[in-house]
């Protein structure tokens, strides 16, 4: 655990217990008043080793439609239990400091389309890659430069397989691709 002198319990009432509005707290801190307890509970974490029942969790914010789509993706059949829980706060829940993908389309000339999220002078190390579902075939694009806000990738000739892409080697967007 990152911080001493805590509460801990393999029960789901201690999680209900975490004060957020200390774990998420806005704005400054006041040094004389908050700042050790605030910057204590800022240290919150989850330890499930065994798993952790979400049946209480009540809603997930995600960044972007993209960070969503992504995360509706990576839960597979259980999506559909999740979905209505799983909405997108964008900033009103981030502080969008650090990079992401904000949007994904396909065009009518059968290319992918990536809104990111790059501060700027940013530049990051980017990596795409489409695994066919019909083939071993693998399509990739990289670039180790990567700095504008538009990422457009033609998928012409493409098999539907699942496609990621990756800043900074960190899983940034995954979803199922069906070229035409």
């Amino acid at each position: 655990m990152a911080a001493g002198h805590v509460m801990f319990s393999d029960q789901s009432d201690l999680f209900a217990k975490i004060p957020f509005e200390l774990v998420y707290h806005e704005g400054p801190i006041d040094p004389l008043l908050r700042a050790r307890n605030v910057i204590h509970h800022r240290h919150a974490e989850v330890l499930a080793p065994k798993g952790l029942k979400l049946d209480t969790l009540k809603w997930v914010g995600c960044r972007s439609n993209a960070e969503r789509e992504s995360l509706l993706c990576l839960l597979g059949a259980a999506s559909s239990t999740w979905e209505k829980r799983v909405s997108v706060a964008g900033e009103r829940l981030f502080n969008m400091r650090g990079c992401c993908v904000q949007s994904v389309f396909v065009d009518r000339d059968d290319a992918i389309q990536f809104t990111l999220h790059i501060p700027n002078a940013w530049s990051v190390r980017i990596r795409f890659e489409l695994i066919s579902e019909q083939s071993d075939k693998v399509w990739h694009w990289k670039s180790d430069a990567w700095s504008e806000q538009l990422l457009r990738l033609s998928v012409r000739g493409v098999e539907p397989g699942l496609m990621r892409l990756y800043i900074e080697d960190c899983l940034a967007y995954v979803a199922r691709a069906q070229p035409a």
